[in-house]
Formats: C-alpha cells, sequence, structure tokens
C-alpha cells in the first residue's frame, strides 16, 4: 500500500487538468463580413451571449452545441452551429490519471470546448427575377 501512496497522490492532484488549465468558461471571438453584424448565441433555446462584430462573448462550456445567429441590414440572417468538442488537455487527463482528471472536467464542462475565433460571412439577398410574383 505505501508504494501505491505516491501514485495516488499524483493522480489525485492531477485530476481536473482542463479545470486548472482550461477552466469552465470559455472566450469566443467572432467576426463578421461585413462588420456590425448583431449576433446571439443560444444553447438548448436560451440565450447565453450576445455581441456586435467585432467582438467577444464568454459561454460556460459544456457538452452542448451553441447557435449563432448573426444580422446586419440589408444582409440575410446567418444561423451558425458552434461544434462542442474535446478540449486539447482532456485527452493526456484520460491518459494520465487513469481518467480520474477526466471525470472531474467532464463534471465541470472544462472537457468541453467551441472555435475560438468564429468569422461570419453575411451574403446580400439575391435579386428577384423579373416577373416574379412578389
Amino acid at each position: 500500500m505505501p508504494a501505491r501512496l505516491p501514485l495516488l497522490a499524483a493522480a489525485l492532484l492531477a485530476a481536473g487538468c482542463s479545470t486548472v488549465i482550461d477552466g469552465t468558461r470559455q472566450t469566443i471571438r467572432v467576426n463578421s463580413d461585413p462588420a456590425r453584424a448583431a449576433c446571439v448565441l443560444t444553447r438548448d433555446a436560451q440565450i447565453i451571449a450576445e455581441t456586435v462584430t467585432p467582438g467577444r462573448v464568454e459561454v460556460e462550456k459544456d457538452k452542448r452545441d451553441i447557435q449563432m445567429v448573426c444580422s446586419a441590414e440589408g444582409y440575410e440572417d446567418k444561423l451558425l452551429t458552434l461544434r462542442s468538442g474535446l478540449a486539447p488537455a482532456a485527452f493526456a487527463n484520460i491518459v494520465g490519471t487513469a481518467g480520474i482528471g477526466w471525470a472531474v472536467d467532464s463534471l465541470t464542462g472544462a472537457d468541453n470546448s467551441y472555435p475560438e475565433v468564429v468569422t461570419v460571412i453575411l451574403r446580400k439577398p439575391r435579386p428577384k427575377p423579373a416577373g416574379a410574383a412578389p
């Protein structure tokens, strides 16, 4: 048992590596063309952040994806899905702590991450063909 104590202590100290390194919140930079687009981010139909581009939003990390809608006058709205992925520190945590650290990170959401930078390209509406019904 005494020989295993240092190994157990090291595993417990490393537990939650993503929580310590990356935290449970993330900042996402949002850019658009054209600039000055209004963007609303939702998760499960609840607004979690809003910004005007170029801007930054801070979100809680989570396993669920984020929906982002950006709009600007004279342009079509654009809907994007920001996919929740595995944070880089999570893999090392799974291997290095025999899953103990990953379990902690999974409970806090720290093992997830979203894109750090999102660029939205808005399009002008297509003109209607001559003679088309309104």
